[in-house]
């Protein structure tokens, strides 16, 4: 008798297993309403999932587009892009004082596209300083006519390391250093009045689109060895040098 109600007792036990299931509160729920409850669950966890993957997404963008901690910036001169591992930060305009005008700065900059104004004038006023577009300033050589009286563009770009070499004289890095581009030493043309400096300009410069034309503005020549003070050899008169930008 025992163990026939033991019998009974386990094939209940069975079928309920099989037609009921028990939720975490204690009540009971038939096998097809359970498989609803876990099919709606399933598809909010599904889409609980596709949105995540989309707020991860975002997230990547947003970290891809915001600016580095650290590192250091430089100007790649002559180019509207960034190469290898550099972050463009703007690209822009080179630009600087007017290559007759003695009293002008003598450094150039990569002016920004999209200029912001506080406190100004209407007019040009007599007693101030001015800054002007550059222009290449290459007539007299025949691989690089096509750049001449065109404007110069240049990028501001950020690289994730802190040292930034300039080496005149070499298109290759020291050891230790990592070569960010391959660059013509270019300056000022020396019979004009107006101080400048030296710069290294891309060895495959691009032009602004719309800026060809004589403007009288800041001049890109490049940069001639002469003899004299200056070791010849290792350098050689009249030989146009190169530079490298490094970083490390």
């Amino acid at each position: 008798m025992i163990m026939a109600v033991s019998i009974v007792l386990y094939v209940n036990i069975f079928l309920a297993s099989i037609f009921y299931f028990v939720h975490c509160d204690g009540t009971y729920c038939d096998k097809y309403q359970c498989e609803y409850s876990l099919f709606k669950k399933v598809i909010e966890l599904e889409s609980k999932l596709d949105s995540l993957e989309f707020r991860l997404e975002e997230n990547r963008k947003e970290s891809e587009n915001a600016p580095r901690s650290g590192g250091s910036t430089y100007v790649r001169w002559g180019r509207t892009t960034c190469r290898g591992d550099s972050k463009e930060v703007y690209n822009g305009y080179a630009a600087g004082s007017q290559y007759r005008q003695s009293g002008g700065a003598a450094n150039a900059l990569c002016l920004t596209k999209s200029p912001k104004w506080g406190r100004y004038t209407s007019k040009v006023e007599s007693g101030g300083a001015y800054i002007y577009g550059a222009e290449y300033s290459v007539y007299m050589y025949t691989d690089w006519t096509y750049l001449h009286d065109h404007d110069v563009p240049c990028v501001v770009c950020q690289v994730p390391r802190s040292d930034i070499l300039m080496v005149p004289g070499s298109n290759i890095c020291p050891t230790g250093y990592k070569f960010e581009y391959n660059v013509y030493l270019m300056a000022g043309h020396y019979g004009k009045s107006a101080a400048s400096e030296y710069l290294c300009v891309d060895s495959l410069p691009e032009k602004l689109y719309g800026g060809d034309g004589d403007k009288n503005a800041k001049l890109f020549s490049f940069v001639q060895a002469k003899c004299g003070s200056l070791k010849c050899p290792p350098y050689v008169n009249g030989q146009e040098l190169t530079c490298a930008l490094c970083s490390r």
